[in-house]
C-alpha cells in the first residue's frame, strides 16, 4: 500500500535518507529501470518532474516529463464538456479551444492581501491568449487549495474543485503550484505539470495546431 506521493525538484538529499535500511528502485520517463546514479543524471527541473512513491519498506523514484500529449476520445471529450458547462454555465463550441489553467494543493498557499504577480494570473495573458485562438479559459483549483487570496483578481472567475474530476482526468500527480492544459476540438491535449507562465500555453497551442 502506498504511504504518500512526495515531488521532488532535489533529491540528492532526499535519496540518502534511510538509504541503507529501506530498498530504493529508480525509473526514467518511460518506466525502464535505472540506477541512482543514472536518475540523478537525468533528472532536469526544465524538461522532467522526479516523484517519490513511498511503501512500507520500499521507495520508488520516477521521473515524470514536464510535458504530456495525449487524447480523449469522443465520450471522453464530451464528458470533460459537459463538465465544464455545468460547473461554468457557458456553452463550448465545437471549434473552440479548452484552456484549464489548475492551482494544485501543494504546496497550501499562505494568507495574503496583495494580489500575486504571477504571470498567468494578469489581464494581458488572456488577451494575448484569445488572440492566439477561439477559445474559453477555464480557472480551476484543488478544493483542498485553502487561501487563494492573492490569485483572485477582477477578471478571473474561478472554480473550487469538489469532485477531482479535472485533476484525476488530466494531473496524475500533485505536482507544485499549478499545471495547464489545452485541448484542441478533436480532442488532442497537451498538459504542462507544474509552475509555469504564458508561454507554456502558448506553446501547447502551437503544438496542437499542428499535429
Amino acid at each position: 500500500m502506498i504511504k504518500k506521493v512526495i515531488i521532488f525538484f532535489v533529491l540528492i538529499q532526499t535519496l540518502n535518507i534511510n538509504a541503507q535500511s529501506i530498498k530504493q528502485e529508480f525509473y526514467d520517463t518511460n518506466g525502464k529501470k535505472i540506477s541512482k546514479e543514472e536518475f540523478l543524471k537525468l533528472e532536469n527541473h526544465n524538461i522532467n518532474l522526479a516523484i517519490g512513491l513511498d511503501y512500507d519498506s520500499l521507495q520508488v523514484f520516477k521521473l515524470v516529463n514536464r510535458i504530456n500529449l495525449d487524447t480523449l476520445d469522443t465520450l471522453a471529450l464530451g464528458n470533460l464538456k459537459k463538465h465544464l458547462e455545468l460547473n461554468y454555465e457557458q456553452k463550448i463550441a465545437n471549434d473552440e479551444y479548452i484552456v484549464i489553467n489548475y492551482i494544485t494543493a501543494n504546496p497550501l498557499l499562505k494568507k495574503e492581501n496583495n494580489l500575486s504577480l504571477w504571470t498567468i494570473l494578469q489581464p494581458n495573458y488572456i488577451k494575448k491568449l484569445h488572440k492566439k485562438v477561439k477559445c474559453k479559459q477555464f480557472w480551476i483549483y484543488d478544493e483542498s487549495q485553502i487561501h487563494l487570496d492573492s490569485y483572485k483578481y477582477a477578471h478571473i472567475n474561478w472554480l473550487k474543485e469538489k469532485d477531482s474530476f479535472i485533476k484525476n482526468l488530466f494531473y496524475p500527480f500533485q505536482f507544485s503550484y499549478g499545471n495547464c492544459t489545452v485541448i484542441a476540438p478533436n480532442g488532442n491535449f497537451y498538459s504542462y505539470y507544474g509552475e509555469y507562465g504564458p508561454e507554456k500555453v502558448f506553446n501547447g497551442i502551437e503544438i496542437l495546431k499542428k499535429l
